[in-house]
C-alpha cells in the first residue's frame, strides 16, 4: 500500500510541474517573433517569399493548439501570388506526445486560394513544392533506423472551407476554377478506413480552342477513401441542350431513310 501511495504522490507532481512548465511557456513564448526567422528559411530552401500578416496564436489546454491568420506564398523568383489563406487552425493532443504519438485533432483551413499554372514549356509554378523542379538526387545509402519505436500519426479529421483552386493551361489556354464550399474528412490514420464529404462547383473560365464552355457542380457525398466516389451534376441547360441535339440527330436519321409503300 506504501508504495502504491509513493507512486501516486510522484505521479501527481509530474502533473503539477508539467502544468507549471505549461503555464511559464503559455505566459512569456510569443512564436509572432519568429515570423522573419520563418520567412527566412522559406526564401532559403524554395525562393518563395512567404507573407505572415496575421498574428499566430497558441493553446495548451486542452492540448497543444496554433491558429495562424492570414499568410500568403509566392511564386518561386516572382512577387506573384501562388497561394494566399485566410486562417489555419490545429490542434494536437497532449498527452499522447510523451509515448511517440501525434494526434491531431483537427485540421482547420479557411479561405484557401490556390492558382495552378502550367507553362508552354511543360513547367509548373508548383513542381518545385512537389519535387519535380531540381535535379535527381544520388541514391544514398539506407541508414539504419534509430532505436525506439517510430512516431506514429494519427488525425481526427481535415477540413477546408470558402476556399478555390485555379489551373490555367498556357500551351491550350484552358482555365478551370473549382469553388470549394465545404471539404471534410474523417480519422485519418493507418489502418483506419477513411471517409470525406465534398461540396464544390467547377466550371471552365476559359475553354481551349473548339470546345464550347462548360460546368458542372459536385454534391455533398460521403464515400470510402478507397473508392472515392462522387457525382457530377450537369446543370439543366446543359442536359437541356444534350437532348435537343439528340433530337435533331434522330430526325436527320428518319429523313434519309428511304420511305416504302406496300405495292
Amino acid at each position: 500500500m506504501k508504495a502504491l501511495k509513493y507512486l501516486l504522490i510522484a505521479a501527481g507532481s509530474l502533473v503539477v510541474l508539467a502544468g507549471l512548465v505549461i503555464a511559464v511557456i503559455a505566459a512569456t513564448f510569443d512564436p509572432n517573433k519568429y515570423k522573419p526567422d520563418i520567412a527566412a528559411l522559406v526564401k532559403e530552401k524554395t525562393g518563395r517569399t512567404l507573407t505572415m500578416e496575421g498574428r499566430i496564436g497558441l493553446s495548451f489546454f486542452p492540448g497543444i493548439g496554433a491558429v495562424v491568420g492570414k499568410i500568403s506564398l509566392s511564386e518561386p523568383g516572382s512577387g506573384k501570388i501562388f497561394a494566399k489563406l485566410d486562417e489555419a487552425k490545429l490542434s494536437l493532443a497532449l498527452m499522447p506526445l510523451f509515448s511517440r504519438r501525434v494526434v491531431v485533432d483537427r485540421v482547420t483551413l479557411s479561405g484557401l486560394t490556390v492558382d495552378l499554372v502550367q507553362r508552354k514549356g511543360g513547367r509548373t509554378n508548383f513542381g518545385d513544392l512537389a519535387g519535380a523542379g531540381g535535379q535527381p538526387a544520388r541514391a544514398a545509402a539506407p541508414k539504419a533506423a534509430p532505436p525506439g519505436a517510430a512516431i506514429s500519426f494519427d488525425v481526427g479529421g481535415i477540413e477546408v472551407r470558402s476556399s478555390a483552386i485555379g489551373w490555367r493551361d498556357e500551351s491550350s489556354g484552358t482555365e478551370l476554377k473549382a469553388s470549394v464550399a465545404e471539404f471534410k474528412t474523417g480519422r485519418i490514420a493507418s489502418g483506419v478506413p477513411g471517409k470525406l464529404s465534398l461540396s464544390a462547383r467547377i466550371e471552365e473560365a476559359k475553354p481551349s480552342i473548339l470546345r464550347p464552355p462548360r460546368s458542372g457542380s459536385i454534391s455533398p457525398s460521403t464515400a470510402s477513401t478507397s473508392t472515392g466516389t462522387c457525382r457530377l451534376r450537369k446543370p439543366a441547360r446543359v442536359a437541356e441542350r444534350g437532348r435537343g441535339a439528340r433530337r435533331a440527330q434522330e430526325q436527320r436519321a428518319a429523313r434519309k431513310r428511304p420511305s416504302t409503300s406496300p405495292r
